[in-house]
């Protein structure tokens, strides 16, 4: 009986071992990469003092009293909360899917044809051209992200780590750079546009049944020079025309979308490649006068339709430099993605505003007659011209053998339908029978971050358009007001 009961007590010992050290694995794997919201921390890097606040909610507030503690606060704030996001989404930027899934024939596609679009060149050219400001305020951005990560090791980062490091793949955990946040806007700008896949979709209806019938199945825009949304004879608005319906072919047109195929890793990022049609269609945004509201002050609202996912693509925040000076000009609330700084949508003492897309037509595709006698030539203008050529190489996270392709450029941007993959799973190479060219103004230098933080810190409708002109892709809607009871749209 004494033996029986001294090997019930080691069972019952060992049962209490086994929940104790499930409970305490459990927490280290789910609340170590958790932020630190109270006490003190100090970090290298900063100027003074800087507080960060959160509301019960855990959005968090920073004070700072330079612009660089500011961002740098910015940069280490994000990472605690939204790391393994950032991480994401700068390999999606990249079209390096891979170096975190390890090689996966669903995922190879879109890191080929994103290396082939040229999104990560875009934003090194958007960044060779910024301004000293802009480039002050990525470079804190980056530094404070990086001064979170390495504070801690990889598995106090995210629990992605250890879940991938468990199916063979390893991820060096590599500095963040402000090129990862500008790619990030290429990401969304490719997103929000997809002129390409239509222009594709025309030309293989036209090249099968000729220009009458696809004019008759897919009629031209039908306005011609007339494409603002409000013309003289529309004004004032008035009952009535406020409550024109839609006409019934633009209901049935979008009942009959079809929403992207979700559920994997490869339906996750369908989006990048897909030339599906997303019905989640209709952001909105609107803004009332003070006439038409209980406060007398104007009321803006927005709600951008973006994906829904988890952890969110918005990540909300407030900036505030105490005081604020014109060295130190940010006081502002609102919403920003996790790879960016500034805030996107939101607003500071004096202004609000809000977006949605617009859809622009900012692709064009082109034909390319390629010289039979050298595939790195292509005519134009009635004379063989030079591509530019640049090697891509996909690496896997598993250890897989790397896959190099090249990239063939002209002058007005990427073939865009070389490389498709075969079987294997492996781009094919060159196509010299129907290489066409991706034309898009993402490709050309933008001043998207300059705006923002412009943007940022507008006092008045005038500053608000000014910042608007540095705006380029992706193309939004704008509405506005001010605590001096002013409305407005661009």
């Amino acid at each position: 009986m004494r033996i029986l009961r001294i090997v019930l007590l080691l069972v019952v010992l060992l049962l209490i071992a086994l929940v104790v050290g499930g409970v305490v694995v459990y927490n280290d794997l789910t609340r170590s990469p958790l932020p630190q919201t109270d006490g003190s921390l100090s970090v290298v890097g900063l100027d003074g003092p800087v507080e960060v606040l959160r509301e019960a909610n855990g959005i968090a507030h920073i004070y700072a009293s330079t612009t660089h503690d500011l961002f740098f606060a910015q940069g280490f704030t994000h990472a605690q909360d939204r790391w393994w996001q950032m991480e994401f989404s700068r390999h999606i930027g990249r079209g390096a899917i891979q170096e975190l899934t390890g090689q996966n024939a669903s995922v190879m596609g879109t890191d080929v044809f994103v290396r082939t679009a040229g999104w990560l060149q875009a934003a090194e050219r958007d960044l060779a051209q910024a301004d000293p400001e802009s480039v002050a305020i990525l470079q804190a951005f980056a530094d404070g992200v990086n001064a979170y990560i390495t504070s801690r090791p990889a598995s106090q980062l995210a629990l992605e780590y250890r879940v991938l490091g468990v199916t063979g793949v390893t991820i060096p955990i590599e500095p963040w750079t402000p090129v990862d946040s500008v790619v990030w806007g290429k990401v969304l700008a490719w997103n929000l546009t997809s002129i390409w896949s239509q222009d594709a979709d025309r030309a293989t209806v036209l090249d099968a049944l000729g220009a009458e019938m696809l004019n008759a199945f897919n009629p031209p825009y039908p306005y011609g020079e007339r494409t603002t949304i409000l013309h003289d004879e529309d004004l004032p608005i008035s009952p009535a025309s406020a409550g024109a319906a839609l006409a019934p072919a633009v209901v049935q047109a979008a009942r009959g979308m079809h929403p992207v195929a979700a559920g994997s890793i490869s339906g996750e990022l369908a989006f990048l490649t897909s030339r599906e049609v997303n019905s989640g269609i209709g952001s909105n945004n609107w803004v009332a006068t003070g006439a038409m509201t209980d406060s007398g002050t104007p009321l803006l609202a927005n709600d951008p339709h973006l994906g829904i996912q988890m952890p969110a693509i918005w990540y909300e925040i407030g900036l505030h430099c105490q005081p604020v000076s014109a060295d130190c000009p940010f006081d502002v609330r609102g919403f920003t993605f996790p790879a960016n700084p500034g805030v996107v949508i939101g607003h500071n003492g004096a202004i609000a505003w809000g977006v949605t897309n617009v859809g622009a037509d900012v692709q064009d595709l082109y034909r390319l007659e390629v010289n039979p006698d050298n595939p790195l030539q292509y005519r134009w203008d009635g004379a063989w011209r030079d591509m530019t050529v640049r090697e891509e190489t996909v690496r896997f996270g598993d250890g897989g053998d790397p896959v190099t392709f090249q990239v063939r450029e002209t002058h007005l941007g990427p073939i865009i339908n070389d490389n498709t993959l075969d079987d294997a799973g492996m781009p094919t190479g060159f196509n010299n029978n129907t290489p066409t060219v991706l034309r898009w103004t993402a490709h050309d230098p933008g001043t998207l971050l300059t705006s923002v933080l412009r943007l940022n810190r507008a006092q008045n409708w005038q500053q608000f358009r000014e910042a608007l002109t540095l705006w380029d892709v992706p193309s939004q809607n704008f509405v506005y007001a001010d605590t001096e009871g002013n409305i407005g749209y661009q």
